[in-house]
């Protein structure tokens, strides 16, 4: 396997040519409308070995890729708001999946186990902080401002000089930076901010979090929604500088060893090696027989779901993949 081919979220494309990959290209999603096998060859210039499809939030844009004759990567970036993911994994021969406590749901009847890589989020290079900053303030908040706002007025009553910033980096003024985000896996915020030198305070969360991050290490968890469990939290770094410093330093030193944007390319590359050391063919063979049973059981309810909420060509692209004709006497 020589040529690689990705589209849509860049993702940590860039990081792969280092990799060893001796072809790669790289193409934005379409601002309208999908994309079908001769169209993603002739804009690439090539005819991929490996195809990595990553949609992000968006719709899909590749369509009939069950009948793809290369090996295909699906990447899940965004699983938590697209409940499709996993079916529309069935169709591709791995996946990529960011959230630990979401790798379960991609295992299905077309997508073992062994082929579902967890590869969760990570900072990109710029965020990595080498050194020190001056800590102006005392505590940062860094959070959605309209679903955050109750638990940020209930913080700022026992400590009135936090304020929102939108910017991870912002917190590097800061002593403590304090996230407000969900339960679950930590997302790219959390990676961004450790990288970016912070002592972040975060809500505790899910399995990936705690197989990433040691608390009282790396980071600093709180109850969720616990406003004052975070208070309390806060308050003691506050007091106890030196703990803080040492988290701060220890979680930018975790990010920069495990967690760049270049860890996980090597990480795929690693993979498809593994892959590459099989029969990749007879892989993408079986998935080709399979590919009618594939858009049965995987594709076609979704798809007409999106149809029905789409129009003009678009709704026609997904109707023609719920048949299996796109990209041939289809749209």
């Amino acid at each position: 396997m020589e040529r690689l081919l990705w589209t849509g979220e860049p993702g940590f494309f860039k990081e792969l040519k280092p990799c060893g990959w001796p072809e790669t290209a790289y193409l934005d999603m379409p601002e309208k409308g999908q994309l079908c096998w001769d169209e993603l060859v002739e804009k690439a210039g090539f005819v991929p070995d490996v195809m990595v499809v990553a949609p992000g939030k968006h719709l899909p844009f590749v369509l009939g890729m069950e009948n793809f004759p290369c090996l295909t990567i699906f990447y899940s970036t965004a699983s938590e708001t697209n409940v499709w993911h996993n079916l529309y994994a069935q169709a591709y021969d791995a996946c990529l999946v960011s959230y630990f406590d979401h790798v379960e749901r991609f295992i299905g009847p077309f997508m073992p186990r062994e082929r579902v890589w967890w590869s969760p989020p990570y900072a990109r290079e710029e965020f990595f902080s080498g050194g020190d900053d001056k800590r102006e303030l005392e505590c940062l908040f860094i959070g959605e401002e309209a679903s955050s706002k109750e638990f940020l007025e209930a913080v700022q009553k026992k400590l009135p000089g936090i304020h929102l910033v939108k910017d991870v980096q912002d917190g590097r003024k800061a002593a403590v930076l304090l996230d407000h985000g969900g339960e679950g896996d930590p997302g790219f915020r959390t990676f961004e901010a450790l990288g970016s030198g912070n002592c972040l305070v975060t809500p505790r969360g899910g399995e990936g979090q705690h197989q990433l991050f040691v608390d009282g290490e790396h980071i600093v968890l709180y109850k969720p929604e616990d406003a004052g469990d975070a208070f309390y939290r806060i308050d003691f770094l506050l007091k106890h500088p030196k703990i803080a410093e040492y988290i701060r330093n220890t979680a930018r030193e975790e990010v920069n060893s495990r967690h760049l944007s270049r860890h996980r390319a090597e990480a795929l590359t690693d993979n498809l090696c593994d892959l590459a050391m099989q029969d990749v063919g007879a892989l993408v063979d079986a998935r080709l027989e399979r590919a009618p049973a594939i858009r049965k059981s995987c594709l076609q309810i979704p798809y007409l779901i999106m149809a029905g909420k789409t129009t003009g060509e678009e709704r026609a692209s997904f109707e023609a993949a719920a048949r299996g004709e796109y990209g041939l006497s289809g749209p």
